[in-house]
């Protein structure tokens, strides 16, 4: 009897425990994602001043995005020399994250003083859980300062 108690309880404890990490599975990706993007974000402004010249981040398709972005055709020639031209997916935190920006080109960039393109980069786990979806906002200002949005 006291067997079938114990057992009873561990299958509510494991019931209760199993979607809360799925939750913070999918906020620990999210967190993740934006960190490294906000990472980028501040490098590509540092790059810009250092280098006196433009660099830009294009988020190409809901789940990629382009460091120091050069031109997309191959037979052009690049931006400039120094254009590094990296892709990155956001399917290395999970497979479910997307980005969506509020600029129509859906490139951020940087000028050789440093300044920004006003802009808003959201990021969302798109499966969602029972609990909703979770996303986290970098707001990026005309002087070229990232950070987090409430």
């Amino acid at each position: 009897m006291e067997m079938m108690v114990v057992l009873v309880i561990m299958g509510v404890l494991i019931g209760i425990a199993v979607p809360a990490f799925g939750q913070w599975r999918a906020h620990a990706a999210v967190n993740d994602a934006a960190t490294a993007i906000m990472g980028y974000l501040k490098q590509a402004r540092n790059m810009a001043m250092a280098e006196n010249r433009s660099v830009r981040i294009e988020f190409s398709t809901p789940t990629t995005y382009i460091f120091d972005k050069g031109n997309k055709d191959p037979t052009k020639p690049p931006v400039c020399a120094q254009c590094k031209n990296m892709t990155f997916s956001l399917g290395q935190y999970s497979a479910n994250l997307r980005v969506n920006t509020n600029i129509k080109s859906n490139t951020v960039t940087f000028g050789s003083s440093g300044t920004g393109t006003n802009s808003m980069i959201t990021l969302t786990d798109s499966a969602g859980t029972s609990y909703g979806k979770y996303s986290k906002k970098i707001k990026v200002n005309y002087i070229g300062r990232a950070y987090f949005a409430p």
